[in-house]
């Protein structure tokens, strides 16, 4: 099937196919973040080899490596430095992979795939931009560093990880917070979807656009390991002053977060409950049980904006997405819009749970209207584990998950998902399907994606004004079980 996306192009390939490692591994990994304003890391593995990442403050580190050469990341030396640099170390590298424990390069001279790699002179005016990123992974733990790294870089790597199904759970935010040259973009952060941040070094400051498209993309802690000069933002955001050495310590399936006068978490770490793994081939998202017009159905993808007269719209919406480039939208239901998603088999797997992702736009919602989604397991409807209604979906503008569990037992189950909105610019999004499930742990995702097909009336996209044709089932999904 041949699948068309409203994207710019990108220009850095695509990374190298992910091989995960091992969900479960015995023994503590702990990753130490200094408090200095030169910035340093230390890894220390579960046989007790170290490796330093950027400036080294304690002892000599078995393994030394170094984002890029600019002195507030000790890397004054270039490529005398350190063992491993971005001059000598190509995307796909592995410098670590021992217990379950794997230390991956995913990006270095801004480049995410070792093809067409190539070394850049030490200079201190394109440091930053050709900064080296690692990906530390045990288990279902992934903690991504990525020293200065601009915008353009990231983004395409975000996106890289997000098909690789890499859900990172903490990241250390490039260039000290700041947003320099695009860096720390909300695009970026809803790729890589980071549970927690860890913002070190002094080199800058961190940036409130840094600190909301963090929150934006659902950081639960915003962790500032130096003592940055305080701000009159910092306090609408979820910041965490340490003030202190942070030390993050973990056994690849919970972890703790720690530093001077407190210690935080255990929590659990993405892949080892909720993996995002979509599988390689797109199928037809099937519309069942529609209620009110067929019609409905046919109009167009993404009208917001579009003044489309006929309203009542179904589609994939390239404006809000929570992650990747589309969501589904729903716009003007005079009717109720019903759609399922299923159905998806359960059989013989336990804990199975369901989530979604929702937000609105246009705040103006009124009393009668509402969203809703329930769980049909064999057949019999489930009570709704989302239900908003009225001025209450004013209040969904980022996207907010619901979640609901599955009876034991369960062979077979759909999901359905039901909106009613009756005026134009009053919007629901939905993103990011899912089914879980713990023995064996693995996960059922939809992605949304436009794809080629034929209809009497054109298809628009807000982003870039590209013209699709399609009926109206000319949506693709990844979907099924890893």
């Amino acid at each position: 099937m041949t699948r068309r996306f409203i994207s710019a192009a990108v220009v850095i390939p695509l990374l190298a196919a992910y091989v995960a490692a091992p969900l479960f591994a015995s023994g503590t990994l702990t990753v130490t973040t200094y408090a200095t304003g030169n910035e340093g890391h230390l890894i220390t593995f579960p046989d007790g080899t170290t490796m330093s990442i950027d400036c080294v403050y304690e002892g000599t580190p078995d393994i030394t490596t170094m984002s890029h050469f600019h002195s507030d990341h000790c890397g004054s030396a270039c490529e005398a430095s350190a063992q491993y640099h971005r001059n000598n170390t190509r995307p796909g590298d592995i410098l670590y992979d021992r217990d379950g424990v794997i230390v991956e390069c995913v990006a270095s001279n801004r480049m995410i795939t070792s093809t067409g790699w190539t070394q850049v002179a030490c200079d201190t005016f394109v440091e930053n931009m050709n900064s080296m990123a690692l990906l530390v992974s045990y288990g279902g733990f992934d903690y991504l560093f990525t020293g200065d790294m601009y915008g353009t870089t990231e983004r395409a790597l975000g996106e890289a990880l997000l098909d690789r199904g890499v859900e990172v759970d903490v990241v250390k935010v490039s260039h000290h917070g700041s947003y320099t040259n695009d860096s720390s973009s909300a695009a970026y952060f809803g790729f890589i979807l980071p549970e927690y941040a860890v913002i070190a070094g002094n080199g800058s400051r961190p940036y409130e656009s840094t600190l909301q498209n963090l929150e934006d993309a659902g950081a639960q802690t915003i962790y500032y390991a130096y003592n940055y000069a305080t701000t009159t933002f910092e306090s609408q955001y979820p910041v965490y002053r340490a003030n202190s050495n942070i030390v993050l310590s973990t056994d690849g399936s919970t972890f703790t977060i720690s530093g001077g006068g407190f210690s935080h978490g255990p929590y659990p770490a993405d892949s080892a409950t909720f993996p995002h793994v979509p599988t390689a081939e797109p199928a037809r998202l099937a519309y069942t049980g529609f209620e009110g017009d067929p019609s409905d159905l046919v109009h167009t993808i993404n009208t917001v904006g579009t003044n489309d007269p006929t309203g009542d719209d179904w589609g994939v919406e390239a404006l809000r997405p929570r992650t990747g480039t589309y969501s589904f939208a729903a716009e003007d239901c005079d009717n109720v819009g019903k759609v399922t998603f299923g159905p998806v088999s359960v059989t013989g797997r336990s804990d199975v749970r369901v989530k979604l992702h929702v937000r609105t736009s246009g705040n103006n919602f009124e009393g009668e209207e509402w969203v809703r989604a329930h769980v049909k397991a064999d057949g019999v409807a489930q009570d709704p584990f989302l239900e908003e209604t009225g001025n209450d979906l004013d209040t969904i503008t980022a996207y907010r998950e619901y979640s609901g569990s599955v009876p034991a037992g369960a062979q077979s189950i759909e999901i359905v998902y039901e909106v009613y909105s009756n005026a134009n610019n009053e919007i629901v999004y939905l993103d990011d399907v899912e089914v879980t499930c713990a023995a064996p742990v693995s996960g059922w995702r939809i992605n949304f994606l436009p794809v080629d097909a034929v209809s009497p009336t054109g298809w628009y996209s807000n982003a870039g004004g590209v013209v699709l044709n399609g009926p109206k089932d000319g949506i693709a999904l990844n979907l099924g079980w890893r």
